[in-house]
């Protein structure tokens, strides 16, 4: 038999490479395979009539995997003094969990929510919200966040802890010391100056005599 009809190695290794580079491509990567096993999507529509209701009490959210349904979500009170932005480096954290976690293939860490800023075109202003990393989640919580609130916190958390109560106390007590030393020294010069006259009223008198 001719030696040019059998295969050589490195046509065989060559079409072996080849058939496994073609089915790379024709087999989805297990990540594209991911939103197949994600919440159906009449699910989902469910999901987001569940949180709509509970943004529009004015609560924030969290997926419960025990109960399988949205459950309010609060902050703890470290995060009632910083901004949104400082949450994941605030002591206590916990952030809010999308209904994805369902999905056995997706971790924790894909379903946790992360801060967002999202920027009003019209009025330039700036507000917050939770959102998963992930690029199939329909979910957004908005974050109840007020900077006048928050430093408001700020200043009464501080007057706490020097012992004066809350801040507008504070602010109240000295406002009401500083009023008294005022009236004290504008009423002490009037003092000194009518008994100064009825001391000199008395010399004067008293010499006449």
């Amino acid at each position: 038999m001719p030696k040019d009809l059998y295969p050589s190695s490195f046509s065989f290794h060559t079409g072996r490479a080849a058939f496994a580079s073609r089915r790379a491509i024709l087999q989805p990567s297990p990540d594209a395979r991911l939103p197949d096993y994600d919440p159906h999507p009449a699910q989902q529509m469910v999901y987001l009539t569940e949180l709509r209701r509970l943004i529009v009490e004015g609560m924030m959210a969290t997926f419960s995997i025990e109960n399988l349904t949205w459950i309010p979500y609060r902050l703890p009170v470290s995060c009632h003094t910083v901004e949104p932005r400082s949450y994941e480096l605030t002591p206590g954290y916990v952030p809010p969990i999308c209904p994805h976690i369902t999905n056995p293939f997706r971790s924790r860490s894909d379903c946790s929510m992360t801060v967002r800023e999202v920027l009003d075109p019209a009025t330039g202003e700036i507000s917050f919200i939770f959102r998963a990393p992930h690029p199939h989640c329909r979910f957004i919580v908005p974050i109840q966040y007020s900077p006048e609130r928050s430093h408001e916190l700020s200043r009464n958390q501080y007057a706490a802890q020097r012992g004066v109560g809350n801040g507008r106390e504070s602010f109240l007590h000295e406002s009401s010391e500083n009023e008294n030393i005022a009236s004290l020294d504008a009423e002490g010069p009037a003092d000194v100056d009518s008994g100064e006259s009825e001391l000199e009223s008395e010399l004067e008198s008293e010499s006449e005599l």
